[in-house]
């Protein structure tokens, strides 16, 4: 499909998102979402806004959540983030990130989230753009 208005134009192949709830495309700095797969609209809201962030402010590329990821394992990410964060590091911090958002603090602990989260808060001051 295409979009065009008098500030931009984009054009999206629809098979390139039509198995995702969302997706950020990096090289048109875009968040599409796709309504048909999305059950949890603000979770997923929550995981593209995230990789925006992490292209915009570079956080893909921070040594310390780097580590993190690296040192941790498959179980480790899985019971504490999600299976999908095991993707990758960009799919590890939009997951953390969301996370962040939407566990019970109370009931849970997720020291990964906690610690990734904690780093993006301290490292980029995002608190402006978060809620």
């Amino acid at each position: 499909f295409a979009v065009t208005s008098s500030s931009f134009a984009f054009s999206v192949s629809t098979s390139a998102i039509k198995h995702y709830d969302g997706k950020y495309i990096y090289e048109d700095k875009l968040i599409v979402f796709n309504h048909q797969y999305t059950d949890d609209f603000g979770a997923i809201m929550i995981h593209e806004f995230a990789h925006a962030l992490a292209s915009q402010f570079g956080i893909d590329e921070n040594e310390e959540i780097k580590e993190i990821y690296d040192t941790l394992g498959e179980r480790e990410i899985i019971e504490q983030v999600t299976e999908y964060a095991i993707t990758d590091i960009k799919e590890f911090i939009a997951e953390c990130f969301m996370k962040s958002f939407t566990y019970n603090k109370r009931i849970y602990k997720f020291n990964i989230v906690e610690k990734v989260r904690k780093i993006i808060d301290q490292e980029y001051n995002l608190k402006s753009y978060c809620i």
